[in-house]
């Protein structure tokens, strides 16, 4: 995972997600000594990349 850069802003917030899928990502997130909030960025980069993409053939 990329280390975040000196200075760079984070944000705390809460979601809603279903009680069985999330406790299965942390099990697996322990499993494989992950950080959640590392791999819940990883993901969000992963889509906005995408989104952004799709965007950009519009």
């Amino acid at each position: 995972m990329a280390e975040q850069g000196e200075g760079q802003e984070t944000i705390t917030t809460t979601i809603e997600v279903s009680k069985e899928l999330f406790l299965k990502f942390k099990a697996l997130c322990v499993l494989k000594e992950l950080t959640i909030s590392g791999e819940i960025e990883k993901l969000i980069r992963s889509r906005v990349d995408e989104l952004t993409k799709e965007a950009e053939k519009k």
